[in-house]
């Protein structure tokens, strides 16, 4: 059996880039080298698009001069029934096509989870994995995310959303006061994950102080009730295997007087973001101490979070694999939805690994890939009896 030629794309111009690098990577050394033939197209802060075996070394990154050597920059080519990436030649080298079966998107953040490099592979009629446009563009926006839900009747927290103004001479004063939801509040961009940007404000300079933060990296900032006695849930979904099901449930471990920002998940323990195929656990998020399926949840606890959780998903009829966090206050037990991440860290691997029956890493990669290229041949049945319907229906 011939194998699929998979590109593997990752990086890109968000602030998640470098979370992005260690995701990729774990995906390309992960996939089942039986079925699967993956190679890894790394997106620089400039947007250039570059191929190559040293993309898969962390030490090589951020490129420098004597890496870019050993690398081809190359271009997306679509006609008519087919696509591939092309570099462009040169006096002292050819250029080179690679051909592609499907593209594997492991960004992070903007320009790349929201929606719009999904939309590029739709137009382009390339097979992708995960998730879709609408899905994608949604629940990347945090504050439409949470108006949709509380209409499936999921509790969500109250928000109010400060639009960075237009003019650079702009008075904070006057955007802090029209906050009315009481101290102390949460923070953070409106369309950015991974935690960046998310500060507590407990009064009004601190306040000024994170609407600044956030218009220094996006133009919403969401602000929301801070949450008591703060312990975290999150669960991952799929319907790659079949029916929408859901993971383990864990909650991170953490000092009782902090919250997960972006520096306690990603850059804890001196390093990016920790991956299966590095061989440790050591890094990042995947070096805090985690329980799964937390004895303190009781049994109607775990059914409301599995079931908000694969409600949240169905919404949107979502593709790919999601990791959903869920807020709770420990002593009232009053538990919130946070927020849906439709490209999780690493895919969320460990909370399937987890689970029972397990699910490997590998397994849940090549469900993903058979889902988009599924996907992808519905849209094309759905468009060749579309057209053959318009052509010889007409009136």
């Amino acid at each position: 059996m011939q194998r699929k030629k998979i590109a593997v794309f990752f990086g890109g111009k968000s602030f998640e880039h470098d979370v992005s690098i260690i995701t990729g990577i774990d995906v390309v050394l992960s996939l089942d080298s039986t079925k699967y033939d993956p190679f890894p197209v790394y997106v620089d802060l400039d947007g250039v698009w570059w191929t190559g075996r040293a993309l898969l070394d962390k030490k090589n990154y951020h490129l420098t001069d004597d890496v870019k050597k050993t690398l081809s920059k190359v271009s997306l080519h679509v006609g008519e029934n087919s696509f591939y990436l092309e570099s462009k030649g040169t006096f002292f080298k050819k250029a080179q096509q690679f051909p592609l079966d499907l593209i594997f998107p492991a960004f992070h953040g903007d320009y790349g989870e929201d929606g719009k490099f999904q939309g590029l592979c739709e137009m382009s009629g390339i097979p992708y994995a995960g998730g879709r446009v609408l899905s994608s563009a949604l629940f990347m926006n945090k504050s439409a995310t949470k108006a949709l839900l509380k209409e499936k009747g999921i509790p969500v927290l109250k928000d109010e959303v400060i639009q960075k103004p237009t003019s650079s001479l702009f008075d904070i004063d006057v955007l802090a006061k029209e906050v009315s939801l009481p101290f102390p509040l949460i923070v953070k961009p409106n369309t950015l994950g991974s935690s960046v940007g998310v500060l507590k404000a407990d009064d009004i300079e601190g306040l000024k102080q994170g609407l600044l933060n956030v218009f220094a990296l996006g133009d919403d900032a969401l602000i929301e009730p801070f949450v008591d006695n703060l312990e975290e849930y999150n669960i991952s979904v799929t319907q790659a295997f079949g029916e929408a099901q859901t993971s383990v449930i864990e909650r991170p471990l953490k000092d009782k007087s902090a919250f997960l920002g972006f520096h306690e998940k990603y850059l804890a323990a001196g390093g990016t973001k920790g991956t299966k195929s590095a061989s440790t656990n050591k890094d990042g998020l995947l070096a805090l101490t985690r329980v799964f399926n937390p004895e303190e949840l009781t049994k109607e606890e775990t059914a409301h979070i599995q079931e908000w959780a694969k409600k949240a998903f169905l919404s949107l009829n979502t593709k790919g694999v999601v990791r959903i966090d869920f807020m709770c206050n420990s002593k009232t037990r009053e538990l919130y939805l946070g927020e849906v991440n439709t490209i999780p860290g690493s895919f969320a691997y460990y909370l399937w690994e987890a689970s029972h029956p397990k699910k490997p890493y590998t397994e849940l990669l090549s469900a993903l890939i058979e889902e988009g290229f599924n996907e992808a041949k519905k849209k094309k049945s759905f468009s060749l009896s579309a057209s053959h319907s318009l052509i010889f229906n007409r009136p």
